[in-house]
């Protein structure tokens, strides 16, 4: 029975170890995004406005698939680049105008009373979301702009572990 709960705690600590891991990963690429790196044709951010909301709030990750112009429905959720500032922005294309072999994209944040000022060109299209992970990206920022919180969060984790597997010991001892 014991041995079971031993397994049991293993992977849970170590799933619970690798998924952390794998986010503070992710979150420290969200930052890079920006510069244009992609993984498998994906990237992450961090929604700093509350443009979208209710759909996507601020301080949550969204995943990003990159994407073709010809892809992209009426109504889905897109990342682009502004050509002006080059931020990268997340809004609902809510029109797909097709003129001369070229593709512009009308976006409106949901939260917005009124359409982006100027269509998106093709060119500076990023991708899709297809899907977002709430609070994730307000604790990843914070995480990157204080370390020593992720190098505090490591050491409880692995304080946890040798507590526990220290009174596991002490109780097969005995």
């Amino acid at each position: 029975m014991k041995k079971g709960i031993k397994i049991f705690y293993n992977i849970l600590f170590y799933g619970f170890l690798t998924i952390l891991i794998a986010f503070l990963l992710l979150g420290f690429f969200a930052k890079k995004s920006d510069s244009g790196i992609s993984i498998g044709g994906y990237r992450v951010y961090d929604i700093l406005t509350g443009s979208m909301s209710p759909t996507i709030k601020p301080g949550n990750l969204v995943v990003v698939k990159e994407t073709l112009p010809n892809e992209v429905k009426k109504n889905d959720v897109i990342t682009f680049r502004s050509d002006i500032t080059n931020n990268v922005t997340t809004h609902r294309a809510i029109d797909i105008v097709n003129s001369d072999g070229k593709t512009e994209f009308i976006t409106k944040g949901d939260a917005n009373n009124t359409q982006d000022p100027v269509p998106l060109d093709e060119k500076l299209l990023v991708g899709k979301v297809v899907f977002q992970v709430p609070y994730l990206g307000s604790f990843l920022s914070s995480l990157q702009k204080n370390k020593l919180i992720f190098i505090g969060l490591l050491v409880v984790i692995i304080l946890i572990d040798f507590i526990f597997n220290k009174s596991l010991g002490a109780r097969k001892k005995s």
